[in-house]
């Protein structure tokens, strides 16, 4: 590593100790405060000395008077063993320069596996005969791949990816000499870009220069050996853009990762020939268009890039250009540069930047100290080395502490192995309650003329601006000019609005279990940015438990934020527009098969079981509605086809079980044949996620009969709690779930908000509310709302009528986030 290695491994470090040595990321968290020893390189050149290790330690409350550190060439396994460098330390948290060279070669072959390099370091206390903590100086050319489950959700207006400033503004030095005036000042990197995206950088500023006397493109493929384009830092050129993008080629088809290019300045041979960007552009394309991702925003996740099947995204600081060229190239990434001389300086500019809200687009904290003219002329600050070396500890301690959680890019000078895989394991918590947000949902109202309206709603707290608007469209926006199907002007920073728009949608006849947009997408703009503010589509959610695992599955069932359908069986497939019928008006609750219901996010099913000459039926109260045999082949398809828990509540058995007991017997055995295999036997509700798909079963049927369950604890649970208030107002509605969410949760079980209206049979005879569908219009945004901002993190199951007309599905998949979240958080030393 260099010296901004020590900015990017401690930075990570700090929480992924034990993930280096084999553990999950959520144990990893939960050892947030495990005591860490880093191994950094320092970015100083002299005459007798290169790339000197240092060794940096944060051992929060475990430290001891005669703590030390030492430095090793093989794997410390006691502390009589002999190293290379001891030193006694005197604080908890610091670094110490050791001393020991590198002494590393440029390797002829690329290794492009992670691997230690030759150097171990182990924190030791007096008393104790096991390391407090070891490590390895490492290379980290598969982060991504390597922590893809806990990452891929991220935006790239949220992850945090480490890079470097000036990246073709590199010396290879592998032995010690004293830097001329003109290295002092011109080089900020001491490794290729390959060595580069190998030690883990993702995002790379370019500065690009144009110098050849080749008029054209066509020239440019005949004669690419007279090149042309260079990487500059400022007016100097330094390396050929060529022998970059072959290594950034290299560097792709051999992993999996994806990187980001910044082309941010063009400082010689672009301001009086504009056809110099076309030639670029052209250039780009001829070396890297098998890898460049077309433009799709920054909203835009590391899993959707790589469904492209490309993997390298080119910013270019032209804005003018990308209008033209969004098959190629990205809207610019705002560089946050403070051009400070001093640590202090540096400091106070990071500071205003990370206070202020970064609502559009991807940002880079350019976070290098910067000489003005003068600091050349003279060699007092005695050249970018040195200024680096001054400033990189801090700006360790700045990420790691207090900004890791709000940035986005950072870039610094001498970058050596910026690990950043934990903290972009907890920014995937980053789009949590409080973050602005869009989403389409579906009405429930059916007519003569309308039906599945799609309605948008949003949040944008404290960052609302007058003007803001929200927009909804047929095909993925690329800027606010783009046609759209329905847009508005929004005049509070939360709220909702029907657009008119029908979703028409049929029921595909083969269903599909991964998620995908289904046609629809929207977006908040604010007129002053290019970038939008938020953005989504409407989509399904049949694997957002799996999404979400490493967050979710050490929670418990009695913790856990599971969305739910009230009355699921009660209900109706209808995709033209119809007037209901009295019946229809009262008797269905939802408007999707319980395939659908689960594929949309449903993980709680709420039934009422009805027994008959005919079999078991699902009812609404007394009136039946569909045959329970064939239910149940939708859930194991389902099942069989994803990696979901589901939960499944026998609420009630309002036909003929009172006069006839021995229904149950009958019932208990029918669900054992038809879908034993798939039963989970009781666990207990403090049972974790994780245990449950030990199991190597995901289905949980609660009975409500608690008589039942002790006779049949293989295949059934003990009943869920539901909350009812049997209320015909949303002001009803609310005080009742206020009482609720205000109230000690039951100790042992699940317990279920049922957070629907209901009417009366004075209401139904008068048809007072003109049926559920209207009911439902009327509370589910308020609803929505109320679990999403206040009672999400109470939460345990909350179950509606007419799902897709809420957004509690979305609602709770950002609780499990900060549920884990805060969990973890309380071990953690980052403080958001």
């Amino acid at each position: 590593m260099s010296a901004a290695s020590l900015f990017f491994v401690l930075v990570v470090t700090t929480f992924n100790q034990r993930v280096i040595f084999g553990q999950t990321f959520v144990e990893a968290w939960e050892d947030a405060n495990t005591p860490l020893v880093e191994i950094t390189v320092s970015p100083l050149a002299t005459t007798s000395s290169l790339r000197v290790l240092d060794i940096s330690w944060n051992v929060h409350k475990q430290w001891r008077t005669g703590d030390w550190v030492a430095l090793y060439n093989e794997p410390p396994i006691t502390k009589s063993q002999s190293s290379l460098f001891i030193g006694t330390i005197e604080s908890s948290k610091g670094w110490i320069r050791t001393g020991i060279l590198e002494n590393r070669t440029s390797s002829k072959v690329p290794d492009f596996n992670k691997k230690c390099l030759g150097f171990w370091a182990a924190y030791w206390n007096n008393g104790e005969d096991e390391p407090v903590a070891t490590t390895c100086l490492s290379t980290n050319p598969t982060w991504m791949a390597d922590n893809w489950e806990s990452i891929k959700r991220l935006k790239l207006s949220q992850v945090l990816l480490p890079g470097c400033h000036n990246a073709g503004s590199y010396q290879l030095a592998y032995s010690p000499f004293e830097p001329s005036v003109f290295d002092k000042y011109v080089f900020t990197q001491d490794e290729s870009v390959l060595e580069q995206l190998i030690h883990g950088a993702r995002y790379l500023d370019f500065r690009v220069g144009r110098y050849s006397r080749v008029k054209s493109l066509v020239d440019l493929i005949i004669r690419p050996q007279e090149s042309v384009f260079w990487l500059n830092h400022d007016f100097v050129q330094v390396n050929k853009l060529l022998t970059v993008l072959n290594e950034i080629k290299m560097f792709l088809n051999n992993t999996q990762e994806i990187v980001v290019v910044d082309v941010h300045a063009f400082p010689v041979g672009f301001k009086k020939r504009m056809e110099s960007h076309v030639e670029l552009l052209g250039y780009l394309k001829l070396h890297l268009g098998d890898h460049l991702v077309s433009y799709m925003g920054y909203e835009t996740t590391l899993e959707q890039v790589r469904a492209t099947g490309k993997r390298l995204i080119v910013a270019y600081n032209r804005i003018s250009i990308v209008h033209m060229h969004y098959s190629s190239v990205w809207r610019p990434v705002s560089q946050k540069w403070g051009d400070a001389r001093s640590v202090e300086e540096l400091h106070d500019y990071i500071i205003r930047t990370m206070s202020k809200p970064h609502l559009s687009g991807m940002f880079a904290v350019m976070a290098e100290l910067t000489p003005n003219a003068w600091d050349v002329v003279t060699d007092e600050q005695r050249g970018l080395r040195t200024m680096m070396d001054a400033c990189n500890h801090n700006v360790t301690d700045w990420f790691r502490d207090k900004w890791g959680l709000t940035t986005n890019a950072v870039a610094v000078d001498f970058i050596r192995s910026p690990f950043f895989e934990s903290i972009n394991f907890q920014l995937q918590d980053r789009e949590r309650p409080g973050s602005p947000f869009i989403e389409i949902t579906v009405s429930s109202l059916a007519t003569a003329s309308a039906i599945r309206v799609l309605d948008l709603a949003w949040s944008c707290p404290k960052a609302w601006k007058s003007g803001d608007w929200v927009a909804l469209y047929n095909v993925p926006p690329r800027d606010k000019k783009q046609d759209s199907l329905f847009s508005i002007t929004v005049a509070t920073e939360k709220g909702w609005v029907r657009t008119g728009v029908q979703e028409k949608r049929l029921f595909p006849e083969e269903p599909d279990f991964t998620k995908k947009c289904l046609g629809f997408w929207a977006v908040y703009w604010r007129q002053a940015d290019e970038e939008p503010v938020a953005t989504t589509c409407l989509t399904t959610n049949p694997t957002w438990m799996q999404d979400n695992w490493d967050s979710i599955k050490n929670v418990r069932l009695k913790q856990v934020f599971l969305p739910g359908s009230h009355d699921a069986g009660a209900y109706q497939l209808a995709y033209s527009p119809f007037a209901p019928s009295y019946f229809q008006k009262y008797v269905f609750a939802q408007d999707e098969s319980i395939l659908e219901q689960l594929i949309h996010g449903a993980r709680y099913l709420d039934f009422r079981i009805g027994r008959y000459p005919s079999g078991f039926w699902l009812n609404h109260d007394i009136a039946r509605v569909h045959v329970l045999e064939f239910v149940f082949e939708d859930i194991k398809l389902f099942l069989n086809k994803t990696k979901e828990i589901v939960v499944i509540d026998l609420h009630a058995f309002p036909v003929g079980f009172k006069e006839r007991p021995e229904s149950h017997a009958e019932l208990v055995e029918f669900i054992k044949l038809q879908i034993g295999d798939h039963l989970v036997g009781f666990m207990g509700y403090e049972t974790t996620l994780q245990q449950i798909r030990d199991t190597g079963k995901r289905l949980i049927i609660a009975y409500n009969d608690p008589s039942i369950v002790p006779k049949y604890p293989l295949y059934l649970w003990f009943p869920i709690s539901q909350k009812w208030g049997n209320v015909r107002s949303v002001t009803d509605l609310r005080n009742y779930l206020a009482k609720v969410m205000n109230s000690k949760p039951p100790r042992s079980t699940m317990w279920a908000a049922m957070a629907e209206m209901t009417p009366d049979a004075w209401s139904i005879l008068s048809d007072k509310f003109n049926g559920l569908r209207n009911m439902a219009d009327l509370s589910n945004h308020n609803m929505t709302e109320w679990f999403r901002d206040e009672w999400g993190h109470k939460a345990n199951i909350v179950a509606v009528d007419f799902i897709r007309s809420s957004g509690i599905v979305a609602a709770a998949i950002r609780w499990n986030r900060e549920k884990s979240f805060a969990r973890l958080q309380k071990r953690s030393l980052i403080k958001p």
